[in-house]
């Protein structure tokens, strides 16, 4: 413990502390690295000084207590109409200063979305992306860019069991053993990818992918297939998903031609994909039947890390089942996995499929959704998609004579959804893999995974709060629950004391109206989500936003107090 807890203070001034502790360090770097751009890009000398004084002056929150209403009218009174001549940068400054003042803090406090922030090597990368502007959609507007995006993907694939793309590196020159060694890897079939603007960008690329390769009878030589023609009435597919598939699974087939009925929602147990269950409405089962009604199943959308609980579909299984309907039907859907959340996790021993962990078989996919921008602490906008098989990757190609010249340029725009895109997520996603490295994240994240451990223990030592579900990962739901009230009853509680909560601005957990087993019975219920993040978040800090929850249902509560005398007794009397 002595020896995690000193990695652990080391890895975590890797961040911006929000109540200050390191904030002379985070100034420090943030100076050093705008210095460095500006001299690049002006050729002067110049020396960048930003400095704190004073101490804090309020009490860490969420957000002040400035209802939306007021926010509205301070935009409106600030400019109704866009500026006919417009205004100085002065104006601007305190103008946008002053509404900022009302905007979300996520600190140690916020504790209900899947929401990194304050990682300083993100942040100081950051400021080099925005101030150079470049694009990497072309070598030629980001000669650097590219191969860090280039890198950071493959150091990705490579910790998720793919083999890495080496091949930009080709024409450097090396001697001795590490060319040799090199030389081997390169000479491997090589996994693919890119940066993506989000997830669902990701997901996209890889319904894309999954379509064109079910509908293209050599899917490698260039045949015109679905993404020349279009599909027909004649083509009736299928992509089959979780019943917890994140929502973007369902409208990306919609955008792909596929359609959005056609994406079939699978049974779950324990809120997981079972490989191994063949009742009706399993995945077998739905798989086998819709091949036998002539249907193409053009994929399988696992989940590494539902959105909702955290937990994860039966991966290894699901590969297991592919070979089987391969060997039947004589094709092989695409296999997806959604790995936004989850993906980050490959770094922890308890999760490496390297290592039989619980993301083993996620080497098997044919793709994997990552989102550097959740649990690799990357800054907005930070997604990925890894193709295991490079000519997968291929099947997005596109022309455009201007932009992608046939010089041996590496352009990346000629192989992903988005056209233009700025440097800001490959930089970053690349600094926060260097700086970081295998052990601050294998730190980072054991340390979250404890802080969930310990709030599930605090929710299990009361006797008005339930846990909703396994945890696997570092996300919990759970709500206040009295039997002897209606789920209605219930449900209006739970909504109603997260919003009180969240008014407040003191601490954050979430509300959702999430899918869950009650007695036996699938149905919506209003829950909290908790999802500790931020590495300077301790236990006091769950402590203290637990009591949050239950001062919020003792408001609740007392609102209705003919109603709820018992339930407020048994949460004073120690319930909670």
């Amino acid at each position: 413990m002595e020896n995690f807890e000193i990695l652990l203070g080391e890895y975590r001034n890797y961040f911006l502390d929000p109540s200050g502790s390191n904030l002379k360090e985070f100034l420090h770097y943030s100076n050093k690295m705008l210095t460095k751009v500006l001299q690049m890009y002006t050729k002067r000398d110049v020396k960048v000084k930003i400095s704190y004084v004073g101490e804090r002056t309020a009490e860490i929150s969420i957000h002040d207590k400035t209802d939306s209403s007021t926010i509205k009218k301070k935009i409106f009174d600030a400019a109704f109409e866009m500026p006919e001549n417009g205004h100085s940068l002065d104006e601007l400054v305190d103008t946008l200063g002053d509404l900022l003042q009302s905007e979300v803090c996520f600190n140690t406090k916020f504790l209900g979305q899947m929401h990194p922030h304050d990682s300083i090597p993100s942040f100081v990368a950051g400021i080099t992306a925005k101030f150079l502007n470049g694009n990497t959609v072309a070598e030629e507007v980001s000669r650097v860019t590219t191969y860090l995006e280039k890198q950071a993907v493959g150091w990705l694939a490579e910790a998720c069991g793919y083999n890495p793309d080496l091949t930009w590196l080709e024409d450097i020159k090396l001697e001795g053993k590490i060319k040799e060694v090199l030389d081997k890897m390169i000479e491997l079939p090589s996994s693919s990818g890119n940066i993506t603007c989000g997830g669902t960008t990701a997901n996209f690329a890889a319904l894309l992918v999954a379509r064109n390769k079910a509908f293209m009878e050599d899917i490698y030589w260039r045949k015109e297939g679905v993404a020349e023609a279009g599909l027909t009435k004649k083509e009736d597919c299928v992509v089959f998903g979780s019943e917890y598939s994140h929502y973007s699974i369902e409208k990306l087939c919609g955008y792909a031609g596929i359609g959005s009925k056609k994406f079939i929602k699978v049974n779950t147990t324990d809120k997981k994909v079972d490989a191994r269950d063949t009742r009706p409405g399993s995945l077998k089962q739905m798989m086998w039947q819709a091949a036998k009604e002539g249907k193409k199943v053009v994929g399988v959308v696992a989940v590494a890390g539902t959105t909702e609980t955290g937990n994860i579909d039966d991966l290894e299984g699901i590969a297991n089942l592919l070979d089987e309907f391969e060997n039947e039907f004589e094709y092989r859907p695409h296999f997806h996995v959604d790995a936004a959340h989850g993906g980050g996790f490959v770094f922890h021993d308890l999760y490496s499929p390297k290592k039989n962990g619980l993301l083993k078989g996620i080497n098997r996919a044919d793709s994997i959704t990552v989102d550097p921008h959740k649990m690799l602490y990357t800054h907005y906008n930070a997604g990925c998609i890894l193709f295991k098989n490079k000519q997968d990757h291929y099947l997005l190609k596109q022309t455009a004579d201007y932009l992608f010249k046939n010089d041996g340029s590496c352009n990346l725009g000629q192989f992903r959804v988005e056209g233009s895109m700025g440097l800001e997520g490959a930089i970053q996603t690349w600094a926060s893999l260097f700086c970081l490295g295998k052990k601050g994240y294998q730190t980072i994240l054991q340390h979250v995974l404890d802080l969930t451990e310990y709030l599930e223990g605090k929710i299990k030592a009361t006797t008005c709060f339930e846990v909703l579900h396994k945890r696997e990962m570092n996300i919990l739901c759970f709500r206040y629950y009295n039997p002897e009230f209606s789920e209605e009853v219930n449900n209006e509680i739970n909504k109603e004391a997260q919003k009180r909560m969240y008014d407040t601005g003191k601490a954050y957990i979430s509300n959702e109206n999430q899918l869950h087993t009650i007695a036996g019975e699938k149905k919506k219920i209003e829950v909290f989500r908790a999802i500790p993040m931020h590495p300077w978040t301790k236990r006091e800090d769950i402590d203290f936003a637990f009591e949050e929850v239950n001062n919020a249902i003792c408001s609740t509560l007392s609102d209705r107090e003919k109603y709820f005398q018992r339930s407020i007794a048994s949460i004073k009397n120690g319930g909670a």
